[in-house]
Formats: C-alpha cells, sequence, structure tokens
C-alpha cells in the first residue's frame, strides 16, 4: 500500500490518500477532497514513516527476537501555516 499527503487548493485541507501500488497511482488522474469534493488537489512532501527494528536487553520474554519500534511522523497540520 501506498500513501500520499495532498493538499486542496480550495478548502487547504490537508488529507492523506491511499493506493494499492504505485501502478494504481499512476493511473489516477485526479484525487478529490474528502471535504470540498474538488479535485483541486496537488500531491505535498511530507516525512516518510519510519519502522525501526530493535532488540530489548531487558526483556526475558522472546529475548533472540527483534521487535518493531514505530516512530509517527510529523503532523500534517503543521504544515498548513
Amino acid at each position: 500500500m501506498v500513501i500520499y499527503d495532498y493538499r486542496c487548493e480550495e478548502c487547504a485541507e490537508i488529507f492523506e490518500q491511499g493506493f494499492k501500488s504505485r501502478d494504481d497511482y499512476r493511473k489516477t488522474i485526479a484525487v478529490t477532497c474528502p471535504i470540498c469534493g474538488t479535485g483541486l488537489t496537488h500531491k505535498i512532501v511530507s516525512a516518510p514513516a519510519i519502522s525501526i527494528w530493535w532488540k530489548d536487553p531487558l526483556s526475558s520474554e522472546d529475548s533472540g527476537r527483534l521487535r518493531p519500534s514505530f516512530r509517527p511522523a510529523v503532523s500534517n497540520r503543521a504544515l498548513r501555516r
């Protein structure tokens, strides 16, 4: 799944749009705004979601397994300013 951030030019709403694959994204002509319904949107640059795998040295259970640690991306609301 591929997720891109978009900004509406009519209402300035920032929203995410998911696609099954990059091929589906390339086939898409226009993305409509979920708030006002216009097709006047454009893709914006956003922070990537990063997944870091780590091993917890203090944990006694599953001590040999790696665990995912997710860090949230920067809030898109901060990009409105």
